[in-house]
Parts: C-alpha cells; structure tokens; sequence
C-alpha cells in the first residue's frame, strides 16, 4: 500500500502459504510419477525385445493395430468420466484383444496415439500422459506372458493356459491402469490405490473376459468381431446409465438432509418464538 491507503486485496496468512506449498508439492510428485511410469515403460520395452525380438510387420497386423487405433479414439471419448481424473475407459479390454490383432510393436503406438489424441480433444491432456505411459508399460510387459500363453502367437481361449494366459493378462492390465489412476491423487499411495480399485472393481470384472472374448473373435473373423465390440458398447452404456443413477440418488439424498435440517432449524425458531412470546 501507498500513501497510507490499505491494498484492497486480503493478506494470505500461513494457511494458504502451506496450501499452496501442498499443492504444488502434490503436483511435483503427479509429474515425477509420470516420468517414472514413463522411464519403467521404455526400460520395459526394451526388455522386451531383448527377450522376445521385434515381430516383422505383416499387413494383417497393421490393418489390426490400425483397429484398434481407431477404436481407441472413440472409446476413450465416450468413457465415462468419474472425477479427479479417474475414467471408466473400456482401452484395457481393447488392449487385451490388442495382442490377438496385432504385434506388442504395432500395439504400443496405436495404444500411445490412441490415449493422447482424446486426451486432447477432451483436455485432459496432463492424465493422459501419464496413462498412456502405464499403457505402454502394460503392453511391453506383457508381451513376453503373451508369447508363453500362445505359443506360435496363435491367441486362443481354447487351452488352459491360453484361458490362464488371458486372465493374467487381463488382470495385470487393469491393476497397472488402477496405480496409473492413482497416480492423478493426492494423499498416501495405498489409500489412493485402494481408492482406484474399488471405483473400477465390477467394471474391471465386466470388461475383462469381454476382452479376451473380442480377440477369439478376431481370430475368427473381422466381421465376428463385430458382434462383441457391440457386447461391449451396450456395456459402457449400462455403466453410464448407473453412474448417471447413483448421482442423481446422491443429489437426492443431499436435498433430504438439507430439507430436514432447516426444518429442525424452523422448529428451534418457533420455539424460541413460543418461549418470547410466553
């Protein structure tokens, strides 16, 4: 202030010094997780084709890394949207019909570019960066079970191991997509962590077979793929549907809590109008 005149904007005491501090404190450890998730990523991939080699590219394999591409944009765009950054996208059981379409090496662009593009068109672009990074850290780590699960890389639930293959993969997918979420939150790793899970358990349960359901069907035809990525639409529909529920009964139950204490407040004042009155 000049001239003795008082700036009309409030002094910020320490409370909102150390909140802010948090705040940014927080974000430093979002971005340092992204970064991590990144660096596992790359490290992994390159494991990956240590251990495995890079698969020559045939045109069936582009023609379904191209699929799921193109499958990934529009999913990811009609996902639903929880909150805090958290989604309920159907992209893991996309990825899980992603090996049986396509090789680990065509898969993890198609899965980066399918992640950042509706991240950008939905501006979110700071948590698709870093589930794109968990998504790429899906595929490469994976890739190698994949291999041992369908030997030749010929995918098919018609084997035990095949049907275990599928369930582990399935499985590891929705857990690193659940500490990717996790990673958009603010508070102590485990409770974030448990926080994700309990957000996506049944939908994780729903999607999952359906998953491994899309790439058998694959297998046997483009055109039989059809009928379960229908399966699978009409399913986020449904889970759209109860979210949109379960809102509207919280909206609802707020009201009545509202609505009963101004009612009680209403009685207090009567009585103490009875009482002045008396």
């Amino acid at each position: 202030a000049e001239d003795g005149i008082r700036d009309r904007s409030p002094s910020r005491g320490l409370g909102d010094v150390y909140k802010r501090q948090g705040r940014f404190s927080s974000y430093n450890t979002i971005l340092f997780s992204a970064l991590l998730i990144w660096a596992t990523a790359l490290l992994g991939a390159i494991i990956t084709s240590i251990m495995i080699g890079i698969p020559t590219y045939e045109p069936i394999m582009l023609v379904g890394g191209a699929m799921i591409l193109v499958l990934l944009i529009i999913l990811e765009l009609v996902s639903i949207d929880l909150g805090d950054g958290l989604l309920l996208s159907p992209a893991p059981a996309l990825m899980i019909a992603g090996f049986a379409m396509t090789t680990w090496n065509v898969l993890i662009p198609a899965v980066i570019i399918g992640t950042l593009v509706p991240g950008i068109i939905r501006k979110r672009m700071r948590f698709a960066i870093t589930e794109a990074g968990g998504r790429t850290l899906a595929v490469a780590l994976l890739a190698p079970v994949y291999m041992l699960a369908h030997p030749g890389g010929m995918y098919s639930l018609n084997t035990w191991h095949g049907l275990i293959g599928m369930l582990v993969m399935g499985s590891s997918i929705y857990l690193i997509e659940s500490l990717t979420s996790a990673a958009h939150q603010f508070g102590p790793l485990l409770q974030r962590c448990l926080h994700v899970l309990r957000k996506m358990r049944w939908y994780a349960l729903a999607t999952l077979p359906i998953g491994g359901l899309l790439g058998q069907l694959w297998v046997v035809g483009p055109l039989a793929f059809i009928p379960g990525l229908v399966t699978l639409a009409l399913l986020q529909h449904l889970f759209r549907a109860q979210i949109r529920l379960e809102l509207t009964s919280q909206a609802f139950q707020k009201l009545a809590t509202q609505h009963s204490e101004r009612g009680e407040r209403l009685e207090h004042l009567q009585s103490l109008t009875t009482s002045m009155i008396g």
